[in-house]
């Protein structure tokens, strides 16, 4: 009887695994695509900045991040904010339902969810400005193509 229990129980957590990969896969196709939103990073709590022309997290950049999905279903994108250094390489991560993306040019990342339909990536932005550290809530949206 123990056998047969221990049998039932190694097989449901075979099929429980199972599922979870599947659920991983299956988000991979649904990121690829152009994604926006607006960056508003705020510089953890210091000292007030002396520094000319600070604005202690009232700067509001634009960001575009492209997502490619490869015929393997490996993850790559770029991402690009204002300023003239064009788009930095992206590394992807989905583990579950958490999308993280790192960019270690800049030392900068975002972790978050891609909503039920498909058409919004919510998540917290974490990087180096000025200020030093900061961090921001990031929604992306997915440009309609």
């Amino acid at each position: 009887m123990r056998l047969g229990r221990s049998v039932l129980f190694l097989l449901s957590l075979a099929m429980l695994w199972a599922s979870v990969v599947v659920d991983a896969e299956q988000n991979v196709p649904a990121l690829a695509g152009v994604w926006e939103g607006k960056l508003t990073p705020k510089a953890e709590k210091k000292a007030a900045s002396k520094e000319l022309g600070s604005t202690q997290g009232k700067t509001t950049l634009p960001v575009v991040v492209a997502i490619n999905v490869d015929g393997e279903g490996k993850l790559s994108g770029t991402w690009a904010s204002a300023g003239p250094q064009g788009g930095t390489p992206v590394e992807i991560a989905v583990d579950g339902g958490t999308i993280r993306f790192t960019m270690p040019a800049t030392k900068a990342s975002w972790e978050g969810t891609l909503s039920a339909d498909g058409s919004t990536l919510d998540g917290k932005w974490s990087g180096k400005t000025f200020g030093g550290d900061a961090t921001a809530p990031l929604v992306l949206h997915r440009r309609a193509q």
